[in-house]
Protein backbone atom coordinates (compact mmCIF):
# COMPACT_ATOMS: atom_id res chain seq x y z
CA UNK A 1 0.00 0.00 0.00
CA UNK A 2 1.54 3.30 -1.11
CA UNK A 3 -0.07 6.62 -0.25
CA UNK A 4 -3.30 4.77 0.61
CA UNK A 5 -3.41 3.01 -2.76
CA UNK A 6 -3.24 -0.80 -2.87
CA UNK A 7 -0.73 -2.06 -5.43
CA UNK A 8 0.19 -5.55 -6.64
CA UNK A 9 3.66 -7.03 -6.66
CA UNK A 10 5.96 -9.75 -5.45
CA UNK A 11 8.50 -9.92 -2.65
CA UNK A 12 11.68 -11.82 -1.84
CA UNK A 13 12.98 -12.25 1.67
CA UNK A 14 16.31 -14.05 1.62
CA UNK A 15 20.02 -13.97 0.94
CA UNK A 16 19.96 -13.57 -2.88
CA UNK A 17 22.28 -16.54 -3.54
CA UNK A 18 22.32 -16.00 -7.33
CA UNK A 19 23.37 -12.33 -6.98
CA UNK A 20 25.83 -12.20 -4.08
CA UNK A 21 26.20 -15.17 -1.80
CA UNK A 22 27.35 -13.34 1.33
CA UNK A 23 24.60 -14.70 3.59
CA UNK A 24 23.13 -11.27 4.37
CA UNK A 25 19.33 -11.36 4.38
CA UNK A 26 17.46 -8.72 2.38
CA UNK A 27 13.88 -7.81 1.53
CA UNK A 28 13.17 -6.85 -2.08
CA UNK A 29 9.80 -5.78 -3.46
CA UNK A 30 8.83 -5.56 -7.12
CA UNK A 31 5.61 -3.58 -7.58
CA UNK A 32 3.93 -4.38 -10.89
CA UNK A 33 3.17 -1.54 -13.32
CA UNK A 34 4.92 1.13 -11.27
CA UNK A 35 7.92 3.00 -12.62
CA UNK A 36 8.99 5.42 -9.93
CA UNK A 37 11.65 5.74 -7.25
CA UNK A 38 10.28 4.65 -3.87
CA UNK A 39 13.45 5.00 -1.79
CA UNK A 40 12.60 6.87 1.40
CA UNK A 41 8.85 6.30 0.94
CA UNK A 42 6.73 4.51 3.52
CA UNK A 43 5.00 1.43 2.10
CA UNK A 44 2.89 -1.20 3.82
CA UNK A 45 3.34 -4.81 2.72
CA UNK A 46 0.61 -7.39 2.99
CA UNK A 47 1.89 -10.93 2.40
CA UNK A 48 -0.65 -13.17 0.67
CA UNK A 49 1.02 -16.48 -0.17
CA UNK A 50 4.50 -17.99 -0.38
CA UNK A 51 5.05 -19.32 -3.89
CA UNK A 52 8.47 -21.01 -3.61
CA UNK A 53 11.68 -21.41 -1.64
CA UNK A 54 14.74 -19.34 -2.47
CA UNK A 55 17.08 -21.06 -4.92
CA UNK A 56 20.53 -20.45 -6.40
CA UNK A 57 20.51 -20.36 -10.20
CA UNK A 58 23.50 -21.21 -12.40
CA UNK A 59 23.23 -17.99 -14.39
CA UNK A 60 21.23 -14.76 -14.65
CA UNK A 61 19.20 -16.03 -17.62
CA UNK A 62 17.79 -18.87 -15.49
CA UNK A 63 17.04 -16.39 -12.69
CA UNK A 64 15.30 -14.04 -15.11
CA UNK A 65 13.17 -16.88 -16.53
CA UNK A 66 12.16 -17.97 -13.02
CA UNK A 67 11.25 -14.41 -12.04
CA UNK A 68 8.98 -14.13 -15.10
CA UNK A 69 7.28 -17.39 -14.10
CA UNK A 70 6.98 -16.12 -10.50
CA UNK A 71 5.45 -12.85 -11.71
CA UNK A 72 2.84 -14.68 -13.79
CA UNK A 73 1.96 -16.86 -10.79
CA UNK A 74 1.67 -13.81 -8.52
CA UNK A 75 -0.52 -11.96 -11.02
CA UNK A 76 -2.85 -14.97 -11.12
CA UNK A 77 -2.97 -15.16 -7.32
CA UNK A 78 -3.69 -11.44 -7.03
CA UNK A 79 -6.32 -11.27 -9.80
Amino acid sequence: ILEGQPLKGMLNIGVRPSIEDNGQQTIEVHIFDLDRDLYGQHITLRLIEKIREEKKFDNFEQLKEQLEFDKAKCETLLA
